[in-house]
C-alpha cells in the first residue's frame, strides 16, 4: 500500500512522472467509488436505536395481544379471541406510520409488518373458528385459506403504503397458504399432498425472487432486498418438502 508521501517522493526522484502519479490517484479514486461485484446493500439495522424501538414494539404488541385476548365477544374460553389479532394489527400499522414511513427504521419496520399481517390473519382465523367451533378438516382448511387470503390482502395494502421489502415475501407466503388451504379442503385425506404443495409454492416463490433479482443486478435498490426475503421464504419451503418427500425426515 503506497501513501501520498510515497508518490510525492517517487515524483521527486524521477521514478514517476507527475502525470503518471496523478493517473494512479485517479484510478484508485475510481476503483474505491465503484461497488464490488458481490457487494450488497442489505439493511437490517439503520442504527442502534432500531434495537430499542424493536424491543419496545414487541413488548407493546405482546401486551395488546394479551389485552385483546380478554375481550372475548362470545368466543369460547379456550379459543383464541379475534380482538387479540385486531389490536396487534392496528397498533402495528399505527407505529409503522412513524417508525417506517417517517423514520425509515429497518428492524422495527420488519417486526411491525409481521405484526400487522400476522395480526389480521390471526384475527380472521380466530373469527372463523368462533363461527364454526366444530369445523371438520375441510372447513378448517377453508378457514386457513380465508385467513391467509386476509393476510395476503393486508400485505398488499401494507406494501402500497410503506413498501417494506419483506412485505412481498409475506404476501407470497400468504398466497401460498390460500392455495394450500383450498387444495387441502378438496383432498383432506392425502398425507403427501401438503408437502407437494409446499414444494410447488417454494419453487414459485424462488422464481419470483429471481425475477426481482434480475431487475437489480447491480444491487443498488430495494428490489434486491425484496429478492433476498423471497429467497429466504422459498428456501425452507423447498428444503423441508424435498427432505420429507425423499424420506429423509
Amino acid at each position: 500500500m503506497y501513501s501520498e508521501s510515497d508518490l510525492q517522493d517517487a515524483v521527486t526522484a524521477g521514478v514517476l512522472s507527475p502525470q503518471a502519479a496523478q493517473a494512479l490517484r485517479d484510478h484508485v479514486a475510481r476503483s474505491r467509488a465503484t461497488s464490488a461485484v458481490d457487494e450488497e446493500h442489505f439493511r437490517l439495522l439503520t442504527g442502534f436505536n432500531d434495537i430499542f424501538v424493536a424491543i419496545a414494539s414487541v413488548i407493546l404488541l405482546i401486551a395488546l395481544g394479551w389485552l385483546g385476548n380478554s375481550l372475548r365477544f362470545g368466543a369460547p374460553e379456550h379459543h383464541p379471541a379475534f380482538m387479540s389479532g385486531l389490536l396487534v394489527a392496528a397498533a402495528s400499522w399505527g407505529l409503522a406510520e412513524y417508525f417506517t414511513r417517517q423514520r425509515r427504521m429497518a428492524l422495527p419496520s420488519i417486526l411491525l409488518l409481521c405484526g400487522f399481517v400476522g395480526g389480521i390473519a390471526f384475527a380472521a382465523g380466530a373469527l372463523g373458528a368462533q363461527i364454526l367451533p366444530s369445523a371438520g378438516d375441510r372447513a378448517a382448511s377453508l378457514i386457513l385459506s380465508a385467513a391467509a387470503a386476509v393476510g395476503a390482502i393486508g400485505a398488499a395494502l401494507h406494501w402500497r403504503r410503506f413498501m417494506v421489502p419483506i412485505t412481498v415475501a409475506a404476501g407470497a407466503a400468504a398466497a401460498a397458504g390460500v392455495l394450500a388451504g383450498l387444495v387441502l379442503a378438496a383432498f383432506p385425506d392425502n398425507d403427501t399432498l401438503p408437502f407437494v404443495l409446499l414444494l410447488v409454492s417454494g419453487i414459485a416463490i424462488f422464481l419470483l425472487a429471481m425475477r426481482w433479482d434480475m431487475t437489480d443486478r447491480a444491487r443498488l435498490t430495494r428490489r434486491s432486498d425484496v429478492a433476498f426475503w423471497l429467497h429466504l421464504a422459498a428456501a425452507p419451503m423447498i428444503a423441508h418438502s424435498l427432505f420429507h418427500l425423499l424420506g429423509v425426515l
